[in-house]
């Protein structure tokens, strides 16, 4: 709205100082016009470069902003030169005297704001060195100030510290391990189809055309996207060998077999190497002091060793084999919350997550985590196939605001580029 207003806001001006009684109006509007016509038209073409400058940020609510504005001074403009001076010349002689009366009916010569200005120009002129001086002492001052600014953000900071939310938020995050959450996954980048569709096709090679054709069939079925639930194809294959004829039964017991030994293989997040990695990961973040807590599949497969065996803390610790964790995680899918396990490894266990419970939201105390994990990362790399990815609605605000301020400083710098153009 400010913006909107400061075209006509000049023409409106100039019109009222110059106008007196008896003169003609259509004269002095087309004066007004004319003589403010070139810089109006500048100070709007560059207000409208700066602001579709901001179409380069990769906020996409920043880029509608700014167009919305843009355009919105481009209307403006052409409504001060169109509409504006038809309302002046639209307003009646007495109107206009009344008007005139009004405002010059004092010696504007001999106001304060009159004596000031003319007084001005010429201790301006005499200490210019002086004034120039100053100014390069104020610009380095706020380049120095500009380096020393923290771009730092928390949502809950929004609300007043005597709101009810945000003391809240205090109690919790003093008596719990932290309110803020991330999350680390670790996906396998290797394809499992290509392994387990070599290891099935000695075992094709051989088998009749029937068989040939309901295994393709079965495959098709449990794909979705471009991997396959090897799982229940073992599944299925299982009920196969019991309804299959005779002559086909020997080929469907071999591929049973060939798919779950190489499907166990496939899954990753079974393996003991891959999950003693996560564990060892929980523990880096243990020892920066940066996290509340950290949970993931090694605790659970840590609590259900440790029941199975002996109940002591000396069992408390991760099992030695691929079959062990599967057994483990059987064992928990009896409890009363059989499905939480998803929660920290997909059914197929191509994918793993370690959740990260921070006590404060800040960008800073966020961006510390990051910075110490993808250094830790970068001395301890994950296993070969692995890879690692950072997630959860605390770093999504990091990342919302790097990209943010990042974008707005291309859009400064774009501005004057065109300015300076212009």
């Amino acid at each position: 709205m400010p913006i909107a207003v400061v075209d006509s806001i000049h023409v409106l001006s100039d019109f009222s100082d110059n106008y007196r009684a008896g003169k003609d109006k259509k004269a002095l509007a087309e004066h007004c016009v004319t003589d403010l016509f070139r810089p109006m038209l500048f100070t709007s073409l560059t207000s409208l470069v700066g602001f579709l400058s901001l179409n380069t940020a990769d906020i996409p609510p920043v880029r509608v902003f700014g167009s919305f504005v843009g355009f919105g001074i481009v209307l403006a403009f052409i409504l001060t030169m169109t509409l504006i001076p038809a309302y002046m010349v639209s307003l009646s002689d007495k109107t206009l005297d009344k008007m005139a009366k009004r405002l010059h009916s004092h010696d504007d010569a001999q106001s304060l704001t009159a004596k000031v200005l003319r007084k001005m120009p010429r201790p301006i002129m005499r200490h210019s060195k002086v004034i120039l001086s100053a100014m390069v002492v104020v610009v380095a001052v706020s380049v120095w100030g500009i380096s020393k600014t923290v771009i730092n953000d928390n949502p809950m900071n929004w609300f007043e510290k005597s709101h009810p939310i945000r003391q809240a938020d205090r109690v919790l995050n003093r008596h719990f391990a932290g309110t803020y959450e991330a999350y680390i996954s670790f996906n396998n980048a290797q394809n499992s189809d290509q392994a387990i569709a070599k290891t099935v096709e000695p075992v094709l090679k051989d088998a009749p055309q029937s068989v040939k054709k309901q295994w393709q069939q079965l495959v098709a079925d449990n794909r979705a996207g471009d991997n396959t639930n090897w799982s229940a194809v073992a599944d299925a294959l299982i009920e196969l060998q019991f309804s299959a004829a005779d002559s086909e039964e020997p080929f469907w017991t071999t591929l049973q077999k060939a798919v779950a030994e190489a499907n166990q293989s496939q899954q990753v997040f079974l393996q003991p190497a891959n999950v003693a990695y996560l564990e060892k990961v929980q523990q880096a973040l243990k020892q920066s002091g940066l996290v509340g807590k950290s949970t993931a599949l090694p605790d659970l497969l840590k609590v259900v060793n440790r029941e199975l065996r002996s109940g002591e803390d000396k069992d408390y610790q991760l099992p030695r084999s691929a079959a062990a964790n599967a057994q483990a995680i059987m064992t928990y899918q009896s409890s009363h919350r059989p499905n939480s396990v998803w929660h920290m490894v997909t059914p197929d266990y191509q994918s793993a997550v370690i959740w990260l419970q921070l006590t404060s939201g800040d960008n800073q105390d966020m961006s510390k985590v990051v910075t110490y994990m993808d250094k830790w990362f970068a001395d301890n790399p994950p296993p070969k196939g692995l890879t690692k990815q950072w997630s959860g609605l605390t770093y999504i605000n990091v990342v919302w605001q790097d990209a943010m301020v990042k974008g707005m400083l291309l859009s400064l710098a774009s501005s004057f580029v065109m300015a300076a153009l212009m």
